[in-house]
């Protein structure tokens, strides 16, 4: 029943991911550096403007969904029928 649980896990991040990357494509497709403010460092980005490259987040975010989708049929499979996993 392991497997159960991180199949969930994976499912959920997937599904994150894919929602974010939807949503937000300009913050997942950012470009990071660091600038110097007095003595050290912090993190800036720049968001991405081209919107070809917007799309095409937006497809790896579809794909995200898309596979959270298969796993969510699979680990429903494996609860119904938990001899399937001998296969594997």
């Amino acid at each position: 029943m392991e497997i159960i649980k991180v199949l969930i896990v994976t499912t959920i991040i997937l599904t994150l991911l894919g929602i974010l990357s939807l949503r937000k494509p300009d913050i997942v497709g950012a470009d990071f550096y660091w600038s110097k403010y007095k003595w050290f460092y912090i993190p800036k980005y720049k968001k991405a403007t081209n919107k070809y490259y917007q799309h095409q987040i937006k497809i790896i975010g579809i794909a995200l969904i898309m596979s959270a989708v298969i796993l969510l049929v699979f680990m429903i499979t494996c609860a119904i029928y938990p001899p399937i996993l001998s296969v594997f």
